[in-house]
């Protein structure tokens, strides 16, 4: 008898052991997560869980990004599930500024954002849409909903939750990666996408980006954009119908405000989501031979034909989303006029040979309109000449934020200074 009481207790110490192993080294890796993020947010959680299976977690989560002092995102569980006890062990040796294994799942219960972390993600989001795409446009003059517009249509949403699962190759170099951020019982934003070229300590060095293969990004309405209409129809006093139309043409205009004229079939392919609500779809398979990072010297008619983008609408065809562009530093026709601008020529030539590059040292930190032998057009602030290109802070129109390009200078065949 008092043999298999011994044996009895032994293997209750062996599992009490083997459980805390488990926990130990899941509690290791929060811990050392929460140090290597130290500087950017301070992050506190009650408890940390580790199980056999893989599964590992904290609870009652609450991170303070220091920038924000007073404010926070909580969550009631944050998990890793590792697929099995081998990765889980291996954590006692990792370090967490890693990938905890080549493949894992993330699990965040219940997240919600402070008030006021809230409110500034909103207004970041802008009249692009904070729960739904272009939510507010045609609905009111600012193309925004107020929280009391949220609490009328039933859109103050508490928490989300969110699911990711990971893949990562043995050399670390390529990332698979499917993601959702479900809002229920309102939208689900799912993200899949896959990336190569990730190689940090590359990337650190040089500036350089990873390729991304594949970006698919998904919204799934729920009904949210049949109710939209009905509350903004109700407000204008408008039929439902009507509205549409005029959130569509709101749509249209803000694109155009900002350069952009989408082509009639991609428009239809939005307007028929913001009918009747329903899955809208944008895929993107980008062209292999050139790197996110050289996106910017480029026109942006053919950045987007780079992009290889297109747009679905529930189970309809993929449509591919074509343009045409007009704002200033995305490369205008010299035969389409600007208004409004007092402009004093210091070169102005035909034909390249005519361009006398000296004049780019004098006019470094104004604003200038530089035209090339392509017929493009650049507005912006002149930043320096060097090693036979000219490097400017270009002007974006809707946009506050200029971008940087740089141009060859033998391309170069005028240049005027503008007042």
């Amino acid at each position: 008898m008092r043999f298999y009481l011994k044996l009895g207790v032994v293997l209750l110490l062996a599992v009490a052991l083997v459980f805390g192993v488990f926990r130990y080294a899941g509690s290791r890796w929060f811990a050392q997560a929460a140090e290597a993020l130290s500087p950017f947010a301070e992050i506190e959680y009650r408890r940390s869980f580790g199980w056999p299976s893989g599964r590992i977690g904290i609870e009652d989560v609450r991170l303070r990004p220091r920038m924000r002092p007073g404010e926070e995102i909580s969550a009631e569980r944050l998990g890793l599930d590792l697929g099995g006890p081998l990765p889980l062990l291996r954590l006692l040796f990792a370090r967490a500024d890693r990938e905890p294994a080549e493949r894992f799942t993330v699990h965040v219960d219940r997240m919600r954002m402070s008030l006021g972390l809230e409110r500034s993600v909103r207004a970041a989001s802008g009249r692009l849409g904070f729960l739904a795409p272009f939510e507010a446009m045609g609905c009111n003059g600012a193309g925004l909903f107020r929280g009391t517009d949220y609490a009328e249509l039933g859109w103050l949403q508490t928490h989300a939750d969110i699911d990711a699962d990971v893949r990562v190759d043995p050399s670390g170099r390529r990332l698979e990666a499917r993601a959702s951020y479900d809002l229920d019982p309102l939208g689900r934003f799912e993200v899949e996408m896959t990336l190569s070229g990730l190689e940090p300590e590359v990337m650190a060095r040089t500036g350089a980006m990873p390729r991304v293969e594949r970006l698919n990004i998904g919204f799934q309405d729920r009904g949210m954009m049949v109710r939209r209409n009905e509350y903004c129809a109700q407000r204008l006093g408008v039929p439902v119908p009507n509205f549409i139309a005029r959130h569509i043409d709101a749509v249209r205009d803000e694109l155009e405000a900002r350069g952009v004229f989408l082509d009639a079939a991609v428009l239809a392919t939005y307007q028929d989501f913001a009918r009747s609500g329903g899955r809208l779809e944008f895929l993107a398979t980008p062209n292999a031979g050139f790197a996110l990072s050289e996106y910017r010297h480029y026109r942006w008619d053919d950045q987007l034909r780079m992009l290889n983008a297109s747009l679905r609408h529930n189970r309809g065809a993929q449509v591919p989303i074509t343009a045409s562009f007009y704002a200033e530093g995305a490369g205008i026709s010299q035969a389409v006029p600007v208004a409004g601008e007092s402009v004093s020529v210091r070169a102005s030539a035909s034909a390249a040979e005519r361009f006398d590059p000296a004049d780019l040292e004098e006019l470094v930190g104004e604003r200038v309109r530089l035209r090339t032998v392509h017929g493009v057009t650049y507005v912006g602030r002149l930043l320096e000449s060097e090693g036979g290109m000219v490097r400017m802070e270009v002007e974006q129109r809707g946009s506050a934020r200029p971008r940087r390009t740089a141009i060859n200078m033998r391309d170069v065949v005028s240049l005027s200074l503008v007042d």
